[in-house]
C-alpha cells in the first residue's frame, strides 16, 4: 500500500495533480475517506485517456456513444472496441485552499489563511514556535519555484522571520532570508482522520542551531547526544541503499517520516513499540545500541 498523505504532498508540488482510480486503489481505504472528509481531495474531471486494459501496451483515448451512457476505447493491437467502466475514469484533485485552511487550524491559528498568490502561496497567520510568535506561510510549489515564493513574501512582509511550509524538500532560500523552510513530508502525517503537524520537529529546526556562547559551542545534553547518535545510526544505514532523504528511508522501512523522527526523539505518540522493533531489525540495530547514551567526550 502507498502512503496517501505522502502522495498528496507530492501532487501539491508536482506537474500532475489529479489522482486516478489506480492511485486511490493503492491507498488504505480509511486514508482515502479521511482525505475526502477533510475536503483535501475532491472529484475532478473524468479521465480522457487510460492505459489499455486489454494489452497494457499503450494509452488510448476514451470515447463515448452518442447518448453518453457507454465509455469505450479501441485497442490498437486488437483493433476492437473495449467497454470501460466509468468508475475507472474517475479522478480526484487536491484542494489547495482547503489544505491551507486545515494546516492553519492544526496549528491553532483561528483566522482564515490569506491567499497571496492564487493557488500557490498563503499566509496562514501567526503562532508560537520555539517560544516566539512567528509568521507561518504555506507554498504549494515545486522546489525550483521556492525563490519566487520567497520573493512574494518579501514583497508583502519584508524580511520577515518565520516559517515557510512546503510539500517537499527544497534548497535553502539563502543566507539573506530569515524564513525557516520546513518540508511537510517530514513534519506531518495523516493520523486519526486529521492532519497531524509535528510541532516538536519544527521547533527543533530553530533550537538545534542555537549556540551556547559567542564561541560557537552547541548546547549539549544527554537527550540531544542520544538523538544525534540515533540519527547517525540511520544515516549509516541509508547511504548504502541510496536513501539520501529521511522520507525515502522511512518509505523503505515501512513507516512515515514523522514516525521515524519520533523514534529518534522518543516521541512515543508517533509510533508503536512493534514498529520500532521492526525498524531496528531491518537496519540491523539492537535495542540496547539504540537506547545506549553515547559516552561523554574525554578532555585531556
Amino acid at each position: 500500500m502507498r502512503d496517501a498523505w505522502q502522495d498528496l504532498l507530492g501532487r501539491l508540488s508536482g506537474p500532475h495533480e489529479d489522482f486516478g482510480s489506480g492511485d486511490v486503489a493503492s491507498w488504505k481505504r480509511a486514508d482515502f475517506e479521511a482525505l475526502c472528509d477533510l475536503g483535501l481531495v475532491s472529484d475532478g474531471q473524468l479521465a480522457a485517456s487510460i492505459l489499455c486494459p486489454e494489452c497494457s501496451a499503450h494509452w488510448a483515448e476514451v470515447m463515448w456513444n452518442q447518448d453518453g451512457t457507454r465509455a469505450f476505447i479501441v485497442c490498437t493491437s486488437e483493433g476492437l472496441p473495449i467497454n470501460v467502466d466509468p468508475e475507472r475514469l474517475r479522478q480526484w484533485e487536491p484542494n489547495k485552499p482547503r489544505f491551507a485552511a486545515e494546516l492553519a487550524a492544526e496549528l491553532g491559528i483561528p483566522d482564515p489563511p490569506l491567499n497571496l498568490v492564487i493557488g500557490r502561496l498563503w499566509r496562514l497567520g501567526r503562532c508560537s514556535i520555539a517560544n516566539r510568535q512567528r509568521d507561518i506561510f504555506f507554498a504549494a510549489v515545486a522546489p525550483d519555484d521556492l525563490q519566487s515564493a520567497v520573493i512574494e513574501i518579501r514583497r508583502g512582509y519584508g524580511s520577515v522571520a518565520g516559517v515557510l511550509l512546503l510539500p517537499s524538500a527544497a534548497p535553502d532560500p539563502g543566507q539573506h532570508s530569515k524564513l525557516k523552510v520546513i518540508d511537510l513530508s517530514n513534519a506531518s502525517a495523516l493520523r486519526c482522520g486529521r492532519i497531524d503537524v509535528d510541532l516538536p520537529f519544527i521547533e527543533e529546526q530553530f533550537t538545534d542551531g542555537r549556540r551556547a556562547s559567542s564561541k560557537g559551542l552547541r548546547l549539549k545534553s544527554p537527550a540531544r547526544d542520544l538523538k544525534e547518535q540515533r540519527m547517525g545510526i540511520l544515516r549509516a544505514f541509508a547511504p548504502s541503499r541510496d536513501h539520501k532523504q529521511m522520507k525515502d528511508l522511512a518509505r523503505h522501512l515501512g513507516v512515515s517520516p514523522s514516525a521515524l523522527y519520533g523514534m529518534v526523539r522518543d516521541d512515543r505518540s508517533r509510533y508503536s513499540q512493534d514498529k520500532l522493533e521492526t525498524v531496528l531489525s531491518r537496519i540491523g540495530c539492537s535495542r540496547a545500541k539504540w537506547d545506549r547514551s553515547p559516552k561523554p567526550a574525554s578532555h585531556a
